[in-house]
């Protein structure tokens, strides 16, 4: 086999019939095939035309010798494989199969990861052999089909996983368990911090989440250690892989979306890129034995435009596949909807004994002992209660340490504690000022760079991008105004790239892609950038925030780091103009029910048939456990937020148990259902409720419902149907305004005098009189402005 017969099966006179996606030419396919085996070494040897790559394709030329021995020298199997499996044009899979020699029987699925590899191992035999090769891709594809452990997937992954870079060691990788201190793991919310032991889970593992639920989900606040504690998980499990026989599968979840729009592939990928032997064929049947672990780390980093397509697809990988073990770490971000079959555990912040384990275990300027033990003096005798949000979040320690070192002490407002953190990053490159700038490729003062790297933050924070590939970096980079003011000699994007991820090591490559070392210094940037703005420019962000998706402003802390830097701005400009819309308008029924929807848009609520529980906790003898029901309502709004923050409200107020007269049928969204724990309990079985979501296909369709397993979980009537335990509603608030008719008791029920909601309208109506009023005469000139 030779190069033009490697490429030709991928090429179609009808575009969408292409094997490689976004590569319809000839040129372009031959030149993909040999770009991706060369790697970053492409820019430097394909400096050809497409006539050439034409040639090559037709097979009317031959690449040269020693271009075959460059791909051979440089020839990465993995990249190779992720590359062209995410690539591949899966509705035309089977015909490229058939088109390599590969027949597929009735019950034959392409596998598109074994044939990527088998492709793989083809090119790097054509690499090796001059230009040519037997061909041996029927025969590798059915090779890696039958493959029943995998050694490389086990031993590469912990490697992978078992070094990192942080914050502190941003240069050279260091031993994970060197310094990871591991969080409680709470039944309750972070702000319960006096646990009972059987509310809590010290020094978890996968085996101690899974005698809680097969489906958990872990919530913490940024910088508290999620993707550590995913990393945590998964390196315990594969360790013990062996004798459990259960594999875990970390899968970053940043990664779903745009090209990788199946979570199924995605998860798929996750080990190929270690094992290129493993593909599709092998997940599936791991997990129809229910030997998978899935960690899917940062559900808040899917982006909103995808989160209906994931959940649909999570929910589709569960009910094919049970009785595996899911844990999803996220923040609880705007729009946050707990999952209901997932039971929600909480990621603790840390507590005194284990701020201190950390401080002990990082290695911090060795060269300066009592530095690290004048730090932990100070924590204990001041720190742990003028600082107690930085000192209980492992990140924000981390910084505290690093700070304190040049500054000697630790600022109480955040704005001015990312400020020092800041500095201290740029500056601890070296002491020497001269030697300092030379850090620096993009720019000659670091100053100029903070100019250019707080504009790109604020506008991608606003953006809700946290991840870029080079195409998005740029895209961004060359619509900065800031650059205008640079040597554009030197003010480059490769040069300001370098610098972002090694001069001032604020992000990182990392699959192609660049990652915030942590958003939280994006959000710090974004704040610094528009509280220097003038005064149109805050309306419009203010406006931009009112009617944007407010998924894209998570609960970190931009608005307030904002409201903090200019106060007076941030009143005036953006929280005035939110408040006049709800309370200038006429009618004061109105007003209310305006400020639920701009403030809250929706409510959602569950209600359980009692009856039915007590019917079927007399048939199965059962202990049943409902778990934790809160009607809590949080504001969906980040400028109310903010509001509740300033004047000291609570961002979170709880509502009465719903009645029976707010079962609306139209408002239910979800239907629950129990699942049956046979030994659970004590002697007798266990229902939990609810647990359960099943797409009303599988309910409606006996035979679907049948091939699902699910019956085999849940509670049954005397038909085989799932017993219907109660129903979760989501009831829009804009509708107390557009129909208020027909939907009486739920108006009703949030127009009592009674309702939290009343105090919260109250107390915030009163806030925006004293704005008004502080801000009178804002436009007139004092005695002193000229």
């Amino acid at each position: 086999m030779k190069l033009s017969d490697f490429c030709a099966p991928f090429y179609s006179t009808t575009k969408s019939k292409c094997g490689i996606k976004g590569k319809a030419s000839q040129p372009s396919i031959a030149e993909f095939f040999v770009a991706t085996a060369l790697g970053d070494f492409a820019k430097i040897e394909l400096v050809f035309s497409d006539d050439l790559f034409r040639k090559w394709f037709k097979g009317e030329r031959e690449p040269k010798a020693e271009l075959w021995a460059k791909v051979a020298e440089v020839y990465d199997e993995t990249r190779f494989s992720r590359a062209v499996s995410s690539k591949l044009n899966e509705e035309v899979l089977s015909d490229l199969l058939a088109a390599f020699g590969i027949d597929l029987d009735e019950k034959g699925v392409a596998d598109k990861f074994a044939f990527s590899a088998a492709l793989t191992k083809q090119f790097g035999a054509i690499a090796r052999g001059n230009g040519e090769a037997d061909d041996i891709v029927k025969e590798i594809y059915v090779q890696y089909l039958k493959v029943k452990d995998f050694p490389d997937y086990v031993t590469k992954s912990q490697g992978k996983y078992s070094k990192l870079k942080t914050l502190l060691y941003s240069s050279e990788e260091r031993l994970f368990e060197e310094f990871f201190v591991c969080n409680t793991i709470s039944r309750v919310p972070a702000r319960y911090h006096r646990l009972r032991d059987d509310m809590k889970i010290e020094n978890v593992t996968l085996e101690k989440l899974e005698k809680t639920s097969s489906f958990t989900m872990l919530v913490g606040m940024g910088g508290i250690g999620k993707s550590m504690m995913m990393r945590h998980l998964f390196l315990t499990s594969i360790g013990k892989y062996a004798q459990t026989g259960k594999l875990p599968i970390l899968v970053t979840l940043r990664e779903f979306g745009q090209d990788n729009s199946d979570l199924f592939n995605v998860v798929v990928d996750s080990v190929h890129r270690f094992d290129i032997t493993f593909s599709a064929a092998h997940v599936h049947k791991l997990m129809d034995e229910g030997k998978c672990q899935l960690l899917l780390d940062g559900l808040d980093e899917i982006k909103a435009s995808d989160m209906d397509a994931f959940q649909r697809q999570l929910d589709a990988l569960i009910d094919r596949h049970p009785k595996n073990q899911y844990v999803m770490s996220t923040r609880k971000f705007s729009s946050f909807v707990e999952l209901s079959r997932f039971t929600v555990l909480f990621i603790m912040p840390f507590n005194n004994d284990q701020a201190l384990e950390l401080i002990d275990r990082l290695e911090y300027c060795p060269e300066e002992p009592k530095l690290k033990q004048q730090f932990r003096d100070r924590l204990v005798s001041d720190y742990f209660k003028s600082h107690a949000e930085f000192v209980t979040n492992p990140l924000l320690l981390t910084l505290m340490l690093m700070s304190y070192h040049r500054f000697a002490d630790v600022p109480e407002k955040k704005y001015l504690f990312y400020d020092q953190a800041y500095q201290t990053l740029l500056q601890r490159h070296d002491s020497d000022k001269l030697a300092y700038k030379r850090v620096f490729h993009s720019v000659k003062d670091p100053s100029d760079f903070t100019l250019v790297f707080r504009e790109f933050c604020a506008k991608s924070y606003r953006k809700g991008d946290y991840e870029f590939s080079h195409g998005k970096f740029d895209g961004y980079f060359g619509k900065l105004k800031s650059l205008s003011r640079m040597d554009p000699d030197m003010m480059k994007l490769d040069n300001f790239l370098f610098d972002v991820c090694h001069s001032a090591c604020l992000m990182y490559e990392e699959g192609q892609n660049y990652h915030f070392l942590h958003r939280s210094f994006q959000e710090y940037f974004f704040a610094d950038y528009y509280s220097r703005q003038d005064d149109t420019t805050l309306m419009k962000l203010g406006s931009y925030i009112d009617t944007a998706d407010q998924i894209l402003f998570d609960e970190g802390s931009a608005f307030d780091m904002l409201y903090d830097l200019a106060q007076d701005k941030v009143e005036r400009f953006i929280i005035m103009p939110f408040l006049a819309s709800i309370y200038d308008n006429e009618g004061d029924e109105d007003k209310y029910w305006l400020f639920l929807t701009k403030g809250y848009d929706f409510w959602v609520y569950q209600i359980y048939r009692d009856d039915v529980i007590e019917d079927a906790k007399a048939k199965y003898n059962i202990h049943e456990r409902h778990g934790m029901i809160r009607y809590e309502n949080s504001p969906s709004s980040v400028i109310l937020s903010l509001i509740l923050k300033v004047i000291g409200a609570d961002l979170q107020f709880k509502t009465e148990k719903p009645g029976t007269d707010l079962m609306y049928d139209d408002l239910i969204c979800e239907r629950l259902y129990g699942e049956l724990l046979r030994g659970g309990g004590g002697s007798g079985n266990t229902v939990i409720m609810p647990l359960m979501r099943v797409p009303e296909e599988f309910v409606k369709d006996p035979e679907k419902f049948k091939e699902s397993n699910l019956g085999e979980r849940l509670v049954l009537d005397e038909d085989g149907n799932p017993v219907e335990f109660g129903y979760i509603y989501a009831f829009k608030y804009e509708f107390g305004l557009t129909e208020p008719d027909k939907y009486p008791a739920m108006k009703a029920f949030w127009e009592k005098d009674t309702c939290p909601a009343r105090k919260i309208y109250d107390d915030v109506g009163k806030y925006y009189q004293q704005l008004k009023e502080k801000y009178e005469h804002a436009n007139e000139l004092d005695d002193d402005d000229f």
